[in-house]
C-alpha cells in the first residue's frame, strides 16, 4: 500500500489479508477503497461478497455478486454463491436454478459440480 497507494489490487490484497485475520470492518473499507480506486476491478466485488455474506448483508452481497457478473458473465464462482444465496431466500429458487446452472456451464471443478447437481435435484 504505500508503494502504491492508488492500486486497487494493493488494496484488495489487503483486504483479504484483514477478512482472513478476522478484522471484518477494516476489511469492508479496504475493499471500498479499492472499488473507488478501481470501479472495474472485477475482483474486489467478488470479495466483498463473500465478506457481505459472512456479515450477514445478503441483499449487499447480492448486489456485490451482481457486479461481478457485469463485468464477468461467465464467472462460475460468482454464479455458485448467487445460487446458493437465493436458494436460501423466499421465492428464489428459479433465481437458484439459473445461477447454478450457468455454474454447472462454466465451471470445471467435478466435485463441486456434483454438489451442484444434487442441489438442484433437492430444490
Amino acid at each position: 500500500i504505500e508503494l502504491s497507494p492508488r492500486l486497487s489490487e494493493a488494496w484488495n490484497n489487503l483486504a483479504i489479508a484483514q477478512e482472513e485475520s478476522g478484522n471484518l470492518t477494516q476489511a469492508k473499507t479496504n475493499y471500498l477503497k479499492a472499488i473507488e480506486l478501481d470501479p472495474e476491478y472485477w475482483p474486489v466485488y467478488y470479495n466483498m461478497g463473500i465478506l457481505l455474506v459472512k456479515t450477514g448483508e445478503i441483499d449487499l452481497a447480492i448486489d456485490s455478486f451482481k457486479d461481478v457478473l457485469l463485468r464477468v458473465p461467465n464467472h462460475a464462482d460468482t454464479h455458485y454463491e448467487l445460487g446458493s444465496l437465493y436458494a436460501n431466500s423466499t421465492n428464489g429458487s428459479q433465481l437458484a436454478v439459473n445461477h447454478w446452472n450457468a455454474f454447472l456451464r462454466y465451471s470445471s471443478d467435478a466435485d463441486k459440480k456434483q454438489q451442484v447437481k444434487v442441489k438442484l435435484n433437492n430444490l
